[in-house]
């Protein structure tokens, strides 16, 4: 049940983003260079990642692979990283607090579910030694 209301908010929230966005837009190349970014890893991610591994909620499919090549080699949650980039650019679109408010709710939500997902994964034997060589979410950084 939890995984259901976290993916509720992230895309509750990340919508109120983009509603807010439409409503009071104001060109960014910095925001629309961040939120590039985010949909670019997003896109790394999708690439190296198996369809049957892939799922919106932070539960572990059955039959699911750990991938450890590609942006993987590097980040453990690049998904993630790439729905709190995309939503920070929506931010950087409409500078308000009301924007600074809902990003924090998702980039919350973000830490809850890669901490609720890797809870999970650290009962497979490889992932704690994956764990030793990845960084969580910013290479060199966390």
């Amino acid at each position: 049940m939890i995984s259901y209301i976290l993916v509720f908010i992230q895309f509750f929230v990340s919508f109120l983003m983009f509603v807010n966005v439409l409503l009071h837009f104001h060109f960014s190349f910095t925001g629309a260079a961040v939120f590039l970014a985010g949909f670019c890893i997003g896109i790394a991610a999708l690439y190296y990642n198996p369809p049957s591994n892939i799922n919106i909620r932070p539960d572990i499919k059955e039959n699911s692979v750990l991938i450890m090549h590609g942006i993987y080699k590097y980040i453990r949650h690049p998904m993630y990283l790439s729905v709190i980039l995309m939503t920070f650019g929506l931010f950087l679109f409409d500078i308000s607090w009301t924007q600074f408010i809902l990003w924090m709710i998702v980039f919350s939500d973000m830490i809850f579910k890669m901490n609720y997902e890797e809870n999970l994964w650290i009962k497979d034997k490889g992932y704690k030694e994956y764990m030793s060589k990845t960084y969580k979410l910013i290479p060199f950084i966390y």
